[in-house]
């Protein structure tokens, strides 16, 4: 499991790093800017699953999947505070991945 940074996007253009999807889920910082790029490489399409660790009214939130087709890419987000940070894990929002066979993602803050 990793702890992904988020990158800025630049003006004059950001040339982002892609990060290997980890087989026991990753992690990155939440924020109404930050968005997620995932790559599938693979032969097989893919579900991102984003943890929702928070409830409205005591009811859960459901965690949002994407399905991220062989060979495609998707942006997901954007990582909102009050849906997906935990706050027991330093705001972190956790992703997990059906399968991490050449799947790639990164982290992009818009802003």
């Amino acid at each position: 499991m990793a702890t992904v940074i988020g990158e800025s996007t630049a003006f004059t253009g950001l040339d982002a790093t892609y990060n290997a999807a980890s087989p026991g889920g990753d992690k990155v910082k939440a924020g109404g800017n930050v968005l997620l790029h995932v790559k599938n490489g693979g032969g097989s399409p893919i579900t991102v699953t984003l943890t929702t660790p928070g409830d409205v009214g005591g009811l859960a939130i459901a965690d949002p999947v994407t399905t991220v087709p062989a060979g495609e890419d998707r942006f997901i987000g954007a990582l909102e505070v009050d849906k997906f940070a935990d706050p027991t894990d330093s705001n972190l929002v956790a992703i997990a991945w059906s399968d991490t066979t050449s799947v790639t993602f990164a982290a992009i803050i818009n802003g």
